[in-house]
Parts: structure tokens; C-alpha cells; sequence
């Protein structure tokens, strides 16, 4: 069994827009939000899980989480699209706060 979390503060993740997806940039800033979260997740043990993405299809999308603790099993979205579980939305709950 394993608990997710969202984002801990201070990474927040990009915003898509229409312009960002157009021109690319939108991927750019993911890749480095994520590099951001997995250096993180990294400081959290001495584990090689530890900031690797786990992933997995979803609808016509997918659902991405990032080892953030392996004793006991820790993810962390990993990504946070618009309307999704894992945005920081006032019905998903806070920042950091366990999703059951």
C-alpha cells in the first residue's frame, strides 16, 4: 500500500496554456519541474527509487506520481493537470495533504 501526496509547497506546477502548448515551452517547464521534485525526493533517503516516476495509463491520458519515500511507500503527483485529482483545488485538498 502506498499514500500519495500532492506537490510539498513551493513547487507549484507549470500552467498550461494554449500559447505554452503551441510553441512547446509548456513541455520545457514540466521537464523542469520535475527535475526541481525529483532532487526533492532525492533528499529524503538514499534509495535509487527515490524521484523515479511511476506511470501509468488512464483514461485517454495517463497518471503520473514520483517516489517520494520508500519506507512506507510515499508518491507524490507528479503531474497536475487541469481538472484531475492532485491539483491544488480547494475540493482535492491542500498542499501536502494525503489523498485517500
Amino acid at each position: 500500500m502506498a499514500t500519495a501526496f500532492t506537490p510539498p509547497e513551493g513547487f507549484e506546477p507549470p500552467e498550461i496554456t494554449l500559447d505554452n502548448m503551441r510553441d512547446g515551452s509548456y513541455e520545457r517547464e514540466e521537464a523542469a519541474f520535475l527535475e526541481r521534485l525529483a532532487d526533492r525526493a532525492k533528499m529524503n533517503g538514499t534509495s535509487p527509487l527515490l524521484g523515479e516516476v511511476v506511470r501509468w495509463q488512464r483514461a485517454d491520458g495517463y497518471a503520473q506520481y514520483m517516489v517520494w519515500q520508500t519506507k512506507p511507500l510515499q508518491l507524490d503527483r507528479a503531474r497536475a493537470d487541469p481538472g484531475t485529482p492532485g491539483r491544488r483545488h480547494p475540493r482535492h485538498g491542500a498542499a501536502g495533504r494525503a489523498h485517500a
